[in-house]
């Protein structure tokens, strides 16, 4: 893709603050350069890369009503690792009433970690209904084969390459979903894999689109 310019990491730019629940910076660090929220209602996104990579399309969705976006995201590699007693400090601190936290994670790329999902789920929720503020999860996209970024940065006519079948591709997150499913009374849910699971396959992209 563009390199990122200067600009791109100015405040008025939410994603551009790649760094901000980055594991080397204190719960004071991040509080004094992760954006300072606005007082009207914002959403908070909050999880791993895939969250971050909604932040663009959150922001620009969330501009339409007037809400602020705040990326308190981070592009960890192994999620099960990053601290997220700091990400809750920071929520603590920096959430009102009616705020909106938004959280997305590998879920399904990362079932190792689904105890360390399930525990942080739990405490989001407490959190949220203490605050009188609302959860909105993100269902993960499909797993697809291993080969999935060299298949999507080929030609387009290479694409079907990535896809597996949907039973497949169903089968290999149940545990996830099931996880998922049990809490999903607690928080809305915006479900990202059925679309990309139309006609017994599951692809890179939105069939359509």
């Amino acid at each position: 893709g563009t390199p990122l310019s200067g600009a791109d990491f100015q405040p008025h730019v939410p994603w551009g603050h790649e760094n901000c629940m980055g594991v080397e910076l204190s719960r004071d660090e991040i509080l004094s350069r992760c954006l300072t929220p606005e007082r009207q209602r914002s959403i908070w996104v909050v999880g791993d890369s895939h969250s971050f990579a909604l932040v663009p399309c959150i922001t620009m969705t969330a501009e339409k009503v007037g809400m602020p976006v705040h990326n308190y995201s981070w592009p960890a590699h192994h999620a099960c690792d990053t601290d997220w007693d700091k990400l809750l400090d920071v929520l603590e601190a920096r959430v009102n009433s009616e705020d909106i936290v938004a959280f997305s994670a590998c879920f399904y790329c990362m079932q190792w970690c689904l105890p360390h999902f399930e525990e942080l789920i739990q405490r989001l929720v407490a959190f949220v209904q203490s605050r009188s503020a609302k959860l909105l999860v993100f269902k993960d996209v499909p797993l697809l084969n291993h080969n999935s970024v060299n298949c999507a940065n080929s030609d387009p006519g290479q694409f079907t390459g990535c896809s597996i079948s949907k039973e497949q591709a169903t089968v290999d997150v149940k545990d996830t979903n099931d996880m998922l499913d049990a809490y999903s009374s607690d928080f809305g849910m915006i479900d990202l894999f059925s679309p990309m699971c139309m006609e017994g396959r599951c692809d890179i992209f939105v069939p359509g689109t």
